[in-house]
């Protein structure tokens, strides 16, 4: 829960218009694999966006953790970037 600013939910398609408002968020949270994209694509587009905050991939259920966070380090070294693993039996929503 973020008290000391808002928390705004948008669509991958829209991220870009975001930054072009300069309104870049600190803290970027999404799922490994989203319907339309996964980690690795909205990693790309932040990189090339000059993301400057934090970007969390959430998934309850990844046998290697480590090797999404390795790949997508890789092509955005600079992406302060890490994978948040849910435990097995957590239900995640997007809110």
């Amino acid at each position: 829960m973020c008290l000391s600013s808002p928390t705004v939910c948008v669509s991958f398609i829209a991220i870009p218009d975001l930054f072009a408002r300069r309104q870049q968020p600190s803290v970027i949270y999404s799922p490994v694999f989203a319907q339309g994209f996964d980690c690795y694509d909205l990693s790309m587009m932040l990189s090339s966006l000059g993301f400057e905050g934090k970007y969390r991939a959430i998934s309850n259920a990844l046998p290697n953790p480590g090797l999404v966070r390795d790949e997508v380090l890789s092509v955005c070294p600079d992406l302060n970037f890490d994978v948040v693993t849910a435990p097995s039996n957590a239900k995640l929503h997007l809110i």
